[in-house]
């Protein structure tokens, strides 16, 4: 295919006149771009751009395509591809070896989970609604848990009200009715406390990282632009501060943020491995001078002094 027909169908599923071509997908290169997704999907993107140019029946793959258009804040251009994605559904094509078989499924519950991402993040909260009630069997399948989360986010965009005491579970309960409170009650699970950590699979602020500080800093930094839309109804800000804590038990120095969609609500934050590929928001600049201190507050005492226990 020319550089100059690349252009014209660029962000298109192919032709019909280029399915009849013996060209059809690479699992080995597309498992590798799928790979990259989470950690540079800004290369991601142009390396699935590339891949289609080759292997342009692989229609899968434009399904990844459009989910990471949708994770980099590209929605236009996303929903052009969802859309072409439709046409080739809705009209029951054959397309590398497709059917209404196992992989005609898999690619269904891809698109409509697809498409619910496309719907909450580009702003369109009533068809996101509406959408989830239409097809919440098939979409809890994919997921593989309920879609509650996600019904009461889009409700309560909408207007819907709900009584916060009807619901036990922390995020439940900050989507109906948010609380800084509870987040900074919930965010002592991310602190490493005095004790001997077993559970080293835990992400953990260091015992030195300025919570305090930090905090204050990273409420003035949100809403930005600086962000991924790469779950559901959560934007994710990435922030740099060396060795601010450790995940996995390896030594990092990024944390990512979590805010509800298109708001500064914080859900939760934590250390993050792999933001240095990501945009991030760098605040070494907080690092204070070491000055001898004969005893340190633990990060649980901070809290308690600053906002809460005395």
């Amino acid at each position: 295919m020319s550089k100059k027909s690349y252009r014209k169908n660029h962000g298109k599923v192919p032709a019909k006149e280029q399915k009849a071509k013996n060209r059809f997908f690479n699992n080995d290169y597309y498992s590798n771009i799928l790979k990259q997704g989470s950690l540079d999907p800004f290369n991601s993107i142009i390396l699935l751009e590339e891949y289609v140019r080759t292997y342009y029946n692989d229609i899968y793959s434009y399904c990844s395509y459009a989910s990471l258009l949708i994770t980099v804040g590209r929605f236009d251009e996303a929903k052009k591809v969802l859309d072409e994605l439709q046409r080739e559904v809705e009209n029951n094509k054959k397309y590398n070896s497709l059917d209404d078989g196992i992989r005609g499924d898999t690619l269904l519950k891809n698109l409509l989970f697809i498409k619910l991402r496309y719907y909450i993040y580009s702003g369109h909260y009533e068809e996101a609604y509406n959408f989830i009630l239409e097809n919440e069997y098939i979409l809890c399948e994919k997921k593989g848990v309920s879609l509650l989360t996600e019904k009461l986010f889009c409700s309560k965009k909408i207007g819907v009200e709900h009584e916060k005491e009807k619901f036990d579970r922390y995020l439940y309960r900050q989507i109906v009715e948010y609380s800084e409170k509870d987040f900074l009650e919930h965010i002592k699970r991310h602190f490493q406390s005095t004790k001997e950590v077993i559970n080293t699979s835990e992400s953990l602020f260091y015992f030195e990282f300025p919570f305090e500080r930090v905090y204050e800093n990273v409420k003035n930094s949100i809403p930005g632009k600086e962000k991924l839309f790469d779950g559901i109804i959560e934007d994710n800000y990435y922030f740099k501060y060396d060795n601010c804590g450790k995940t996995n038990g390896v030594n990092t120095n990024y944390f990512v943020v979590k805010v509800f969609h298109d708001s500064s609500d914080i859900i939760t934050m934590y250390p993050f491995i792999g933001a240095d590929t990501l945009p991030y928001i760098d605040i070494n600049y907080l690092k204070e001078e070491e000055k001898p201190r004969v005893r340190r507050l633990s990060q649980i005492d901070k809290f308690n002094q600053r906002y809460g226990k005395k």
